[in-house]
């Protein structure tokens, strides 16, 4: 049976969470962070949040096996967009199975092709981060990953395509 473990997290009402984190997500868990440590709980969903923040935790995260790290249960928020099938939805052999039809399209030079873009949405974006202070992360990174689904992925490059489906896309992504 697998060992149960506790995170230490704010004893406040998921509500007020939810408020806060809306009010102020990045100070609300930077807060969060200096009461608790790296590792904390917070609850303003159905189920808790389980934040990290120590690099070699995640990378231990990250490196789990899929028999034991059931992503695709945690994002079952995704499947309704992405349907039952995503690899980000699915788990264990499923996963894997799916991982491995979408690996061609993430080797050698289809990523060498992708990595000039990808850099200068990010470097662009960067560029453009609030300096000397918190700040919430979330929407720089859901700008960059729309602005690479538009370019990348979808190969948009016209101004007048890319503000058609900015949009739509961003919904999505929200």
């Amino acid at each position: 049976m697998p060992r149960k473990t506790t995170f230490p997290g704010p004893r406040a009402p998921q509500l007020a969470q939810l408020v806060q984190t809306l009010r102020d997500e990045g100070g609300f868990t930077t807060k969060q962070q200096r009461l608790f440590g790296d590792t904390f709980r917070i609850k303003f969903e159905r189920r808790p949040w389980h934040v990290f923040a120590d690099p070699e935790d995640i990378k231990t995260i990250f490196t789990l096996s899929p028999k034991v790290a059931h992503a695709g249960e945690a994002n079952e928020i995704l499947r309704t967009v992405l349907g039952k099938h995503s690899v980000l939805v699915v788990d264990e052999d499923e996963h894997l199975r799916q991982r491995r039809l979408l690996l061609p399209s993430f080797h050698g030079d289809r990523l060498l092709g992708w990595q000039a873009a990808i850099e200068r949405v990010a470097e662009a974006r960067v560029a453009r981060l609030p300096r000397g202070g918190a700040f919430s992360l979330r929407p720089h990174m859901t700008a960059i990953a729309l602005e690479v689904i538009l370019e990348v992925v979808m190969g948009v490059t016209e101004r007048e395509e890319h503000d058609r489906l900015a949009g739509p896309v961003d919904r999505l992504l929200e």
